[in-house]
């Protein structure tokens, strides 16, 4: 597994891996409106702050992260339906954690409530539920 910075470039293989991985989760939180979706992905395509996963010579999924206001804030982590149940989303989120143990941060990331297999990541991190709103579930992991 290899974790690079993103490049434009990328942007209609993840919006790939984001379709895979999220429609069925969107779908049933607001509906999946195609145009919309990749209107928005590339909207919201910041090289800056998106890493790209690789594996087996394929990119495979992405990871959001900003370190801003004392936290880091995990925005997204996405990876391909057929990259799944392999470790991979772990090992990500344990690189995260060993960096935001380094410099005394909490990570923050947050949940669609309709995916289960994601809060059970979570949960078995160590991450502990500090918040809902209506779609999704807000989940911190500090340790200093």
């Amino acid at each position: 597994m290899l974790l690079r910075p993103a490049k434009h470039s990328d942007i209609d293989r993840l919006f790939d891996v984001h379709r895979a991985a999220l429609k069925d989760y969107v779908e049933l939180t607001w509906g999946w409106d195609e145009a919309w979706q990749i209107a928005h992905f590339h909207e919201h395509f910041d090289p800056s702050k998106r890493l790209v996963i690789s594996c087996e010579d394929d990119d495979i999924g992405f990871l959001d992260l900003e370190v801003k206001q004392g936290m880091f804030d995990l925005q997204n982590i996405e990876i391909d339906p057929a990259y799944q149940g392999r470790g991979i989303g772990t090992r990500v989120i344990r690189l995260v954690l060993a960096d935001a143990e380094a410099r005394c941060l909490p990570v923050r990331p947050q949940v669609l409530k309709v995916n289960p297999r994601a809060r059970r990541l979570y949960e078995q991190l160590g991450f502990i539920e500090v918040g809902q709103n209506d779609t999704h579930i807000q989940f911190e992991w500090t340790h200093c």
